[in-house]
């Protein structure tokens, strides 16, 4: 079975003139962008960073992180050795 291709072209739709009726960027919404959003983005597409330098900035988040990280691992480490040393001391 083969597919029949349309062969005749399809006529362009010209009832879109690119006019905008209603702005569309309304706050609440989740594509919403104030102006101080919008500038700050720009500026950062104008900053031109190497990939050296993008890891370099990546790493450093995560070691900046790492602290507060191992803190709240070790504070769960230590509630778990407790609970289980009440367990089994005093049972279920």
């Amino acid at each position: 079975m083969t597919m029949c291709r349309r062969k005749e072209k399809r006529k362009p739709f010209l009832d879109d003139d690119g006019s905008t009726i209603a702005d569309m960027n309304v706050e609440g919404f989740h594509w919403y962008q104030n102006a101080r959003d919008k500038a700050r983005r720009s500026a950062l597409n104008q900053l031109s960073v190497t990939r050296k330098e993008r890891w370099a900035m990546i790493w450093g988040g995560l070691l900046a992180y790492l602290p507060v990280f191992l803190i709240i691992l070790v504070s769960f480490g230590i509630t778990f050795l407790l609970l289980f040393y009440w367990i089994s001391r005093h049972g279920f």
